[in-house]
């Protein structure tokens, strides 16, 4: 395992904790903390995606989003970063179409 997907790992897991105990800003900090150890250029895609990650997350929780609301938005951005481990082109193609909509037209039509 590359230290590219040792990192990739640790924030689904991360993720997924979060998704149980609700601990929304440990998560943000420890999304945006991910995305600093992604500095060889060739992680520049998984950097960028993380700081996007870490930013969205940080609005919802200070607009006070449900937490139904938050824990689909982090199942859907783990479910993209599982794709994307397997394929970095999927960021690019989730950066165009909009990261929730391309999880889910990849889930519908896999179903």
């Amino acid at each position: 395992m590359s230290e590219r997907d040792g990192v990739l790992d640790d924030v689904m897991r991360k993720i997924d904790k979060c998704m149980l105990d609700f601990n929304y800003l440990e998560l943000a900090q420890d999304i945006w903390d991910a995305s600093r150890e992604m500095v060889a250029q060739e992680d520049k895609v998984f950097r960028e995606y993380l700081q996007w990650l870490e930013g969205n997350l940080d609005t919802f929780v200070h607009i006070d989003a449900p937490r139904d609301a938050l824990n689909s938005f982090l199942s859907k951005q783990r479910e993209l970063l599982r794709m994307a481990m397997r394929d970095v082109d999927v960021l690019e193609s989730a950066h165009w179409k909009g990261a929730i909509e391309y999880v889910e037209d990849k889930n519908s039509s896999q179903a």
